[in-house]
């Protein structure tokens, strides 16, 4: 009886055990899996291995789809063999407890190639001149293996084009140099999606035309001879310096650009004199406006009202269907205001202080005969009136375009006139065009007639034709074109390769090069033939210009030279040499100088730089001050830079660059240039500002030398009499001006008796803030973002500053400057960035031209080794604890299944999101977190560590 109850407790206590690891939490956890290397049928195997507490005795691997058996946890580690490589099947593995579904852990490995790796390294961008129509090309280049047959390139995440790696380097664009856009290129595999890379194209400013436009004047009162001053304000854009201000053919005088008005005269006001009112930029003589105003009475008659120059331009539609349109246009004698009215509806009352004034959005409907009356507020019978008639915005379509005009003119069957034919691409366009020559109609046309014949144009070897091209229906979409004069004696002579373009690529690993080739011709046949040291390198049609040429090879003693000869025309024809390339050659620029030239006239110089150079591409770029002053072949040195204004202030520098490989450059500085001597009746001038007062004003103490003068002077400032002082009384002290930080001051001083004696200096924008900050540079972040070749890396550089005063700023290596940039662009990319060597990289930022305002940073380099030699080492990681946030670093690319677990001194879990910094840097905010001690543990797939760090509230 007794044996009988052991026997019993006995199996009560084995039963409630087994109860215990029934109802017992189940876990599989640390789940770490291995993948082989692949064998020569192209597969692989993996090694599966895990931690587990509470399980059944055994598990099952599921994945993709397929069950790879049922295990038992005693056999772990256990391997799955005969996996496909094939670059295709994204793999995923599942462990599950038999008897426990809920029991389990998975792992995703990911897509496996087992053919070679596919890669594409090594992106170069290079780009063409800007055309006349502001747009430039792009030519992009790459280094590839193991692709497939193609790859498409997407600009700003917009799919470009498809291409065979075989046609590279490709041509992209056309794209705009509007100075705003900047571009990233991606090029991604055809096949193979993880096979990519990409590069960034900074903003691209295609110089706009010089324009003097809005023209406006105004006049002072008439004196007792009944004369008055006239004032003058207009807007200008990329002139030079300063320009001119013509009356009836009278120059009135030389002015600089950037004062708020100009005052000239005085005029006769005797109500019939009209005046003619020419502004012309003194370098530009092309650049300038007229307009007639007047004429001016003195009596108590006051001057009509007059509205006139209107200009009326309709914006593109928009995706509504809609448009706008801005109106423009000059006045005199006005009230204050006018009213604008059109098709039964008032469209408001404006001050014409606010012109020009936008309306709308209109419906582009194509039916609406759009009409705009716009009169006086107080004088209805001073008006104007636009009729710009029916607007269509089809919806869904691109804009009416017409492009690429062509034209031959014809051998003369009379003596004096020849048959010119025209064609030209459109698209998007309404049924038919109208041509235009000289301002005469010669017709309205189908564009399925293209091309068209002109017939009867006079020959006289005078008359310069202009053809204008426009939609019937659209009138802004439209082609123009200068052709010049046509000589019928001279016909059979017509065929004329004006220029040719020839731009190299890079060498490449094999040290070849290729060739762009871009022709400008005119009267040709349909196309042209390519010779160059004894060899025809093909026929090519002009309207596929510019061509691709080579590979080259780079050996340092071939003189290259491409003669273009027109298909039909053997005599017709054009020679360019390059010359010798060197590809085995690195790039060098040394012993760089700069001199100046004497002074001009008007207080300018110009600079003349010379340097010596070595296995360079065929041109260079020169910067400096933070201006771009162009690019430039090397065949242009000694290369002569300005007109540069000799203010006594600009500290000059000249930074030279190669064109294709930014880290050959070389610097020289020149230093501050002053146009005074001993020569000159005014010099050594000198000016000092006083204290501000508590108003933000202050005065200027100026003082100078002078000789064979009269007895005193007058002072201008910014065009207005500032004084008149005798010489004796030098030195002397201005009236109080405002310190805004925005106004350039100009300060004038001319003889009293001989005008042509002055002197003019500059005050550029002071300020008078109270307690201003001292320039300053600080949090300064450096992020090494991805490798771009071995040895160099892409580097992001972020920080915050205060009390600037310049608009750029300057960044330096170990070996000096690298490159200046607008702080307006920050954060900024430096794309090839060069590795010191050293475990830590640092850079150097300063204000530009402000040695006094410098901030340096050293961070942790990252491995950039040939591709397949570096690998991720969780030891190697560091941590940086910062006030809010802790920052992981590598000097190898984060994995993208690494893991990451918080937790504290309990042992308890945080969840805290991780935040990317780049491929090496990681960055996890805490600033939900108490005062304490903390841990992280970092795993991959391979191995893991336990990291701590104290965190301060």
């Amino acid at each position: 009886m007794i044996q009988f109850s052991k026997n019993f407790m006995f199996f009560c206590f084995l039963l409630i055990f087994q109860s215990i690891q029934l109802f017992g939490a189940c876990e599989i956890f640390e789940l770490q899996l291995t993948k082989s290397d692949c064998n020569a049928s192209k597969k692989f195997f993996v090694k599966i291995n895990f931690r587990y507490q509470d399980v059944s005795n055994c598990f099952t691997v599921t994945g993709n789809g397929i069950n790879y058996g049922s295990f038992e946890y005693s056999k772990l580690p256990i391997i799955i063999d005969g996996l496909d490589g094939n670059c295709l099947t994204d793999y995923e593995f599942v462990v599950k407890d038999c008897h426990n579904n809920d029991c389990h852990a998975a792992f995703h490995l990911g897509k496996v190639c087992c053919e070679a790796n596919c890669e594409i390294s090594e992106p170069m961008l290079d780009r063409t001149s800007c055309d006349s129509n502001r747009k430039f090309y792009a030519f992009l280049n790459f280094k590839y293996k193991n692709t497939s047959a193609c790859f498409n390139v997407f600009v700003n995440n917009h799919l470009s084009g498809t291409y065979k790696y075989a046609q590279l380097p490709v041509k992209l664009g056309p794209f705009e140099g509007d100075c705003q856009t900047a571009r990233l290129f991606q090029i991604v595999d055809c096949d193979k999606e993880l096979c990519n890379t990409k590069i960034e194209m900074e903003k691209v400013c295609c110089e706009t035309i010089c324009k003097i436009s809005n023209l406006k004047i105004e006049r002072s009162p008439c004196d007792s001879d009944q004369k008055f001053y006239a004032f003058l304000t207009f807007n200008s854009q990329n002139t030079s310096d300063s320009f001119y201000i013509k009356v009836n053919g009278t120059n009135m005088g030389k002015f600089k650009y950037g004062s708020p008005s100009y005052k000239f005269g005085p005029l006769k006001a005797d109500c019939r004199t009209k005046y003619g009112i020419l502004i012309q930029d003194h370098i530009k003589l092309d650049c300038k406006t007229d307009t007639l105003w007047g004429p001016v009475c003195c009596d108590t008659m006051a001057e009509p009202c007059k509205l006139y120059e209107l200009n009326v331009e309709r914006s593109h539609c928009d995706s509504n269907g809609q448009f706008f349109v801005h109106i423009n246009f000059q006045h005199q004698s006005t009230s204050s205001c006018f009213k604008i009215s059109g098709n039964g509806h008032q469209y408001g009352e404006f001050k014409y202080t606010q012109l020009p004034i936008k309306l709308g959005p209109f419906n582009g409907d194509c039916k609406t005969e759009y009409e705009f009356v716009i009169a006086d507020c107080e004088k209805p019978d001073c008006k104007l009136i636009k009729e710009l008639g029916k607007i269509c915005c089809d919806l869904g379509t691109e804009p009416c375009k017409l492009y690429e005009l062509r034209y031959d003119i014809v051998k003369c069957k009379d003596p004096h006139f020849f048959t010119l034919f025209l064609n030209f691409n459109h698209q998007n366009t309404s049924d038919c065009f109208r041509v235009k020559i000289n301002g005469n109609p010669h017709g309205t046309f189908s564009y399925n007639q293209l091309p068209v014949r002109i017939d009867s144009l006079l020959a006289d070897c005078r008359t310069e034709y202009k053809i204008v091209i426009q939609d019937c229906k659209e009138t802004p979409c439209a082609l123009e074109k200068s052709i010049g004069a046509v000589c019928c004696d001279n016909m059979n002579k017509e065929c004329k390769i004006r220029d040719v373009q020839l731009e190299r690529t890079e060498c490449d690993a094999d040290n070849q090069f290729y060739v762009f080739l871009k022709v400008s011709a005119e009267n040709t046949s349909e196309c042209f033939k390519v010779r160059g040291n004894g060899q025809l390198y093909g026929e090519f049609k002009y309207a596929n210009s510019p061509i691709k040429l080579g590979p080259f090879k780079g050996d340092c003693q071939t003189n290259y030279e491409f003669v273009i000869i027109d298909c039909l025309k053997d005599e017709c024809k054009f020679e360019k040499l390059l010359g010798k390339v060197c590809c085995d050659q690195n790039c060098e620029i040394n012993n760089l100088k700069v001199e100046r030239t004497p002074c001009n006239s008007d207080n300018t110089f110009y600079a003349v730089l010379n340097f010596n150079y070595t296995g360079t591409s065929e041109c260079f770029k020169v910067l400096g001050n933070g201006k771009n002053y162009g690019l430039f072949r090397y065949s242009q040195l000694p290369l002569k830079i300005g007109p540069l204004p000799a203010d006594c202030n600009t500290p000059y520098e000249f930074v030279v660059f190669d064109c294709h490989a930014n880290e050959c450059k070389a610097d020289v500085e020149l230093g501050k240039v002053c146009c005074d001597s001993i020569d000159h009746e005014l010099f050594n001038y000198e000016m000092a500002r006083t204290d501000c007062d508590p108003d933000s004003m202050f005065k200027l103490n100026i003082k100078f030398q002078y000789r064979h003068v009269s007895d005193s002077f007058h002072l201008y400032i910014n065009g207005h009499p500032g004084g008149t002082f005798a010489y004796a009384k030098l030195p002397i002290t201005t009236s109080p001006l405002k310190a805004d930080c925005h106004t350039i001051y100009t300060i004038k001083i001319v003889d009293q008796k001989d005008t042509s004696i002055n002197l003019t200096r500059y005050l550029e924008r002071p300020c008078c803030k109270p307690n201003i900050e001292p320039c300053k540079i600080f949090e300064v972040k450096a992020s090494p973002l991805n490798c771009t070749g071995p040895g160099q890396y892409s580097l992001q550089l972020d920080f915050k500053y205060s009390g600037v005063t310049n608009k750029y700023f300057e960044v330096f290596d170990g070996s000096g400057p690298i490159g200046f940039y607008p702080f307006a662009n920050l954060p900024i990319t430096i794309f090839d960035f060069k590795k010191s060597g050293r475990t830590f990289d640092f850079v150097k930022i300063c204000e530009n031209d402000n040695a006094r305002c410098c901030s340096v940073i050293e961070f942790r380099s990252i491995e950039c080794l040939e591709p397949g030699t570096s690998k991720f080492n969780i030891k190697n990681v560091l941590i940086n604890n910062r006030s809010k946030s802790i920052l992981l670093f590598s000097d190898t690319e984060f994995p993208k299944d690494l893991e990451f677990e918080f937790f504290n001194m309990e042992g308890k879990s945080i969840e805290i999101k991780v935040k990317s910094l780049g491929l090496y840097e990681l960055e996890f905010p805490l600033d939900q977190l108490s005062t304490d001690l903390y841990f992280i543990r970092i795993k991959s797939k391979e191995e893991s560590k336990v990291y701590k760090f104290f965190h301060l509230n």
